[in-house]
Formats: C-alpha cells, sequence, structure tokens
C-alpha cells in the first residue's frame, strides 16, 4: 500500500471501459470516502502511475478536496492497467453495463485470451462471452469450426453423432 498524491494519477479514459461515470456512484462514494478501498494503480515505466481501478472512487476523492490516496500499486504496463481494469468490476463496485462488459470481452478476445479465459477473468460464463461477441459482431471462428469438422471426418463422424451433456452417463 502506498499513499500517492491525487494529481500524481493518471485517470486515462483508455484505460477504464466505462462509457461514462455514474454520478449517482460517485456521490455514493462521496458520503464514505474514509472508508473506500484503496485504488490499484499500475506504475509503468516512462509514465507514471496508472489508475487501472477506482475511477469512481477517484471522481468521489476529488470532489472532497483530498490530495491524497491510498494505492494498491503494482509494476507493469498499459496492458496490464487496462487488464485490471476489465476484470475488476466482477468482484466489486458497480458492475459494468453490457456493452461496456461487451468492450472488455472483446478486447480480451482480440488480444488473444480464449473464450474460456475471459470468462474466468470477468466471472461469467463461456456462453456469455459468445453472446458479447455475436452482439459485437464477431463471426464465429471459422478456423476452429473448420478443424472440428476435419476432426470429425476423419473418424467418420459427424456432431450429431457427439452425445450431448443430458446423454452422456454419469461418472
Amino acid at each position: 500500500m502506498k499513499t500517492i498524491a491525487l494529481d500524481d494519477l493518471i485517470f486515462e479514459p483508455d484505460i477504464n471501459f466505462r462509457s461514462s461515470l455514474d454520478e449517482t456512484t460517485v456521490e455514493r462514494y462521496r458520503e464514505s470516502v474514509d472508508s473506500l478501498p484503496p485504488l490499484v494503480v499500475v506504475n509503468v515505466p516512462d509514465q507514471g502511475y496508472v489508475v487501472a481501478d477506482g475511477f469512481h472512487r477517484g471522481a468521489a476523492l476529488r470532489l472532497e478536496d483530498r490530495t491524497q490516496v491510498q494505492c494498491k500499486v503494482t509494476e507493469g504496463s498499459i496492458y496490464d492497467a487496462r487488464m485490471i481494469s476489465a476484470t475488476a468490476n466482477a468482484k466489486h463496485g458497480k458492475p459494468l453495463k453490457t456493452a461496456e462488459r461487451d468492450k472488455a470481452i472483446l478486447w480480451m478476445v482480440e488480444g488473444g485470451m480464449t473464450h474460456q479465459a475471459v470468462a474466468n477473468a470477468i466471472g461469467i460464463g463461456r456462453t456469455a462471452v459468445m453472446a458479447a461477441l455475436r452482439r459485437s459482431g464477431v463471426p464465429p471462428n471459422p478456423e476452429r469450426s473448420e478443424l472440428i469438422r476435419e476432426g470429425l471426418s476423419k473418424l467418420d463422424m459427424s456432431r450429431d453423432d457427439i452425445p450431448s451433456e443430458k446423454d452422456r452417463p454419469a461418472p
């Protein structure tokens, strides 16, 4: 934990997946500013302390004319800050709206994460990840679908030959 001047923190809008701050949440945080959890910041070389989690708390602290803030500091990159931001509200604070969560999911998948890894990071199911990608206009992975078709044809099978979960015997 480290105390950092609020003016030394970088509140980079591109790190935050939210479309805007929610004023109701900021006002609620103002009422309990002394008991809020620390901001999570990433100390990025040649840039400084980039806020990854705590945009609403930071706004509340500014409105309360606070000059210092407790921060949990990690060393890393802008990518690390964005990853923390993408996953932070799965555990606390104001949940991301559907469009905001979809934006985070798309960013994570485009960065190379598997659907299951994204689901685990955000705390949702894999089908929710796929639904978010569909809403974002991302087509299913044709390469993977082709590999599945090729693998099944080599086994002289089709998808219809694969038992569903309900048809599988209990272990």
